[in-house]
């Protein structure tokens, strides 16, 4: 199942995470996500929830390829997306460390 979320979500992650990838850090500025692209929108749990905490943003190939990596068990052959512990996420919120961070709370 691939959940597609609404773009008003998909804003609210990437305010959250303040443009950088949940699971290496690493920050994209202005780039076109989706197939084909650096960038993948992926849900946590593809059970359907299509809220902001369900959503997470992953780098793809040219990048750490975390989308693979975490997205997929790293199995380019596993359409099917895994259900993603938060915890292995350690950007959810964001890379501190890069120079474009601003904390919300």
């Amino acid at each position: 199942m691939d959940v597609k979320f609404p773009s008003h979500v998909v804003d609210r992650v990437k305010e959250r995470q303040k443009r950088d990838c949940a699971g290496c850090g690493k920050h994209w500025g202005i780039a076109i996500m989706g197939k084909g692209s650096v960038w993948f929108v992926h849900a946590l749990d593809e059970s359907g929830s299509k809220t902001a905490d369900n959503c997470v943003i992953l780098c793809g190939k040219a990048l750490n390829n975390c989308h693979l990596r975490i997205g997929h068990e790293g199995d380019d052959k596993n359409s099917e997306a895994i259900r993603i512990n938060r915890d292995e996420l350690p950007y959810f919120n964001g890379n501190p460390s890069n120079p474009t961070y601003h904390s919300y709370t």
